[in-house]
């Protein structure tokens, strides 16, 4: 009972499935953010509610922690998300879906058997924002100093390869050039530039 009590408070998302993928857990995180309660969806394969999880890589990483022990991530920078939820309402127009950061690993029982699988859930939305912020404001105020000559083009990308966790290619393919929040764009901004200024003069 407290144990409940505490899964349900947690700001996590948490799922146990059984070694057939039925679901045998789902924290109060989840049926808030599915909006699937748990007395509805205990006991119905993963698959019935998200297909998308019947696919060769989630079932051979699924059978690797039920046979091994094994712990897969799921990092938001590759997966962006594995259940397609809403983000919260202050996100809702900047992104279509909550940004998560997921673990999957084994739960065994007294005789040190896998008995169940987890997944845990985290919402790591506002950080990606704020980070794609970031990259689009670093990207607008590279571009200005590059067209002002104050940096070559190749310190430029260097600046970027460095400082960015995803090429600046990746960013502009997938952000554009600029944020959509001026405001935050403006406030960032500021903050780099005497970031940029040193980094500019180190590379002359």
């Amino acid at each position: 009972m407290i144990l409940n009590q505490i899964l349900d408070s947690i700001d996590l998302g948490l799922v146990i499935l059984d070694r057939d993928f039925r679901i045998r857990y789902w924290n109060r995180w989840m049926a808030v953010h599915s909006g699937i309660p748990f007395n509805e969806i205990k006991g119905a394969a993963i698959f019935d509610y998200y297909p998308h999880f019947r696919n060769k890589k989630f079932l051979r990483n699924f059978r690797a922690v039920v046979t091994f022990g094994n712990h897969y991530f799921f990092p938001q920078k590759l997966y962006g998300y594995i259940f397609p939820f809403k983000p919260e309402s202050n996100f809702v127009s900047e992104i279509n879906y909550m940004q998560q950061s997921c673990t999957m690993g084994p739960l065994r029982n007294e005789n040190k058997e896998i008995e169940y699988v987890y997944i845990s859930v985290n919402d790591v939305t506002e950080a990606y924002i704020y980070e794609t912020n970031l990259a689009s404001a670093l990207l607008t105020l590279l571009e200005k100093y590059v067209d002002k000559e104050e940096i070559p083009a190749e310190a430029a990308q260097s600046i970027l390869d460095e400082l960015l966790p995803t090429s600046s290619k990746e960013v502009l393919a997938k952000h554009g050039k600029s944020p959509k929040d001026k405001d935050t764009h403006a406030v960032i901004g500021d903050q780099l530039v005497d970031i940029l200024s040193e980094i500019a003069g180190s590379n002359r």
